[in-house]
């Protein structure tokens, strides 16, 4: 009798941890592994038991990292889905996906989304953290029941020296209309390279210059673009770098 009780119990567990499983809808991030100054391109997976049409979350940027603005691609799950993304504060993204015709994604597993961050000058381990995660069904309803974050995790296989930092680089104004100086905290008398990249990770400009004085006056209103610019300066030998924001703003 005891034997038959057991074996009953072992049945009804099984039936409902399979019954649990099955009812998981689950975001799954992964992370990626670069060296400084590299993208990485970090992935969402959503493994569903049930269909759905929409999904966002907010993405905390970590620090040293900064979004590419407009690298948020969905996968072929899509149907008729788009996906806006907009920085909603300086360190977080939000992204939502949804359905004009409120469609279902397709499939029951896999990507659905990628999108890139450009990494900063320092090496280590980056948490992703996410917050306001929702996986909506066509009735709204969010149906979301686990989220795996993961890291980034940034190498620095050149050993590159990164003791330039705010403190002997100052860039003035910022914002600016284009034209901008740097004042150098010391005396350089080898040469430097400029490189300026727009969100989207392009190069947009880049020249070598020797400071002759300690301030360097730049003309580049006819060049950049109104949003924000990350400037790079290197020495000859590239193992000094320094980086930071910029900030173009025109007067309209």
């Amino acid at each position: 009798m005891m034997q038959i009780i057991l074996k009953t119990l072992h049945f009804v567990l099984v039936l409902l941890a399979g019954n649990f499983l099955s009812a998981q809808n689950l975001m799954i991030f992964h992370g990626d592994t670069v060296s400084i100054g590299d993208t990485a391109t970090i992935s969402l997976d959503i493994h569903n038991s049930e269909p759905f049409s929409a999904f966002q979350f907010d993405l905390l940027v970590p620090d040293d990292f900064n979004y590419i603005t407009n690298s948020a691609n969905l996968t072929s799950r899509k149907t008729d889905h788009m996906i806006i993304s907009s920085l909603i504060s300086e360190d977080t993204v939000r992204f939502i996906a949804f359905s004009s015709s409120n469609s279902n994604f397709t499939g029951s597993e896999g990507e659905v989304l990628n999108f890139n961050l450009l990494s900063g000058n320092n090496p280590g381990s980056f948490y992703l953290g996410t917050t306001d995660c929702i996986i909506a069904n066509t009735q709204g309803v969010n149906i979301l029941t686990e989220v795996f974050n993961d890291s980034v995790y940034v190498s620095n296989p050149l050993r590159i020296d990164f003791s330039w930092n705010s403190a002997d680089f100052l860039i003035y104004p910022n914002p600016c209309g284009g034209d901008f100086k740097i004042l150098f905290s010391e005396d350089f008398s080898e040469k430097l390279f400029l490189r300026i990249f727009n969100l989207n990770g392009q190069l947009i400009h880049e020249t070598w210059f020797i400071p002759n004085e300690k301030v360097t006056e730049f003309y580049l209103s006819g060049t950049l673009d109104d949003g924000l610019h990350i400037l790079y300066i290197q020495n000859k030998e590239h193992s000094k770098v320094f980086n930071q924001k910029i900030n173009i703003q025109r007067n309209k």
